[in-house]
C-alpha cells in the first residue's frame, strides 16, 4: 500500500511541487487549502505523514500539530512544518506543538527528495507498527496457572491480537500466549499481555506487555512482508 500523506499550504505552487515529487515516488497525495479543510481528514483518516505550512487561514500549522498529536490515528506521524519565516522563535513554537521536520521555503525538488529520503523509513516503521494481519490460527492460552482450551488467534500487530477464547475474559486480565505463524514453523510466538477490551462476540483484544526481541522481530518480519506488499 502506498505511503499516504496530508499537505496543507494555502500556497498552489507548493502544493503542486510536494505533489509531483513525491507522487512519483508512489506516494499517495491528500491536500487542503487551510486549517479548517484538514481538521476532517486529520480526525476521520489515516496518514503516515503531514505537511503543514505554520501561517494558514483560519487555524495555524501549531493548532493542527497538536491536534495531530492528540488524534487516535495520527498521534506518531511525522509532521514536517513549512515557512517562508526562517525565525527561531517559530521553529521553536513548530517543535513544540509536535513537529518532527521545519523546512524554510521556497522548496525545491532536490531538497524535497532528500526529505522524502529520510522520512520514508520512518513512516514505514510508523505503519509497521499500526499494521494487522490476518492470522487464524490456534493458540495456546493460560490465565495464570490456567490453561484455556479451543482458543485461537484471530488477527496480530507489533503491539497485541485478537484472541477467540472459549470462555469469557475480561479487561485487566493477564494471559500467557503461544503460537505459530504458519502451519510449517515449528518455533511457537511467546508473548505475556493483558486483555484491554472484549467485543460483542466474547474475542478479547490483547496488548502484549513482554515479547522477546527474536520474536519481535519475527512478528516485524511478517507484517513488512504483508504491509509492504498491499
Amino acid at each position: 500500500m502506498p505511503l499516504k500523506l496530508l499537505v496543507v499550504d494555502h500556497d498552489t505552487a507548493t502544493l503542486a511541487m510536494v505533489e509531483g515529487v513525491f507522487s512519483s515516488h508512489g506516494v499517495h497525495i491528500h491536500t487542503a487549502r487551510d486549517g479548517a479543510q484538514a481538521v476532517a481528514p486529520i480526525v476521520e483518516e489515516k496518514f503516515d505523514g503531514f505537511l503543514l505550512e505554520m501561517e494558514l487561514p483560519n487555524t495555524d500549522g501549531c493548532q493542527l500539530s497538536h491536534w495531530i498529536r492528540q488524534s487516535t490515528r495520527n498521534s506518531r506521524a511525522p509532521i514536517i512544518h513549512m515557512s517562508a519565516r526562517p525565525d527561531p522563535l517559530l521553529m521553536d513554537r513548530a517543535f513544540q506543538s509536535g513537529g518532527t521536520f521545519f523546512l524554510v521555503k521556497p522548496l525545491d525538488r532536490g531538497r524535497l527528495m532528500r526529505l522524502f529520503r529520510s522520512t520514508s523509513g520512518i513512516m514505514l516503521q510508523e505503519r509497521r507498527r499500526y499494521w494487522r494481519i490476518h492470522l487464524a490460527c490456534p493458540s495456546q492460552c493460560k490465565v495464570g496457572s490456567q490453561e484455556l482450551s479451543g482458543c485461537s488467534i484471530r488477527n496480530l500487530s507489533l503491539t497485541g491480537a485478537l484472541l477467540e477464547t472459549g470462555v469469557p475474559l475480561h479487561p485487566g486480565v493477564s494471559v500467557f500466549l503461544a503460537f505459530s505463524l504458519a502451519e510449517s514453523d515449528p518455533f511457537p510466538i511467546s508473548a505475556w499481555g493483558t486483555v484491554v477490551r472484549v467485543d460483542d462476540c466474547g474475542q478479547a483484544g490483547v496488548r502484549f506487555s513482554c515479547l522477546s526481541q527474536a520474536d519481535y522481530n519475527r512478528v516485524l518480519d511478517r507484517i513488512a512482508a504483508e504491509s509492504d506488499a498491499a
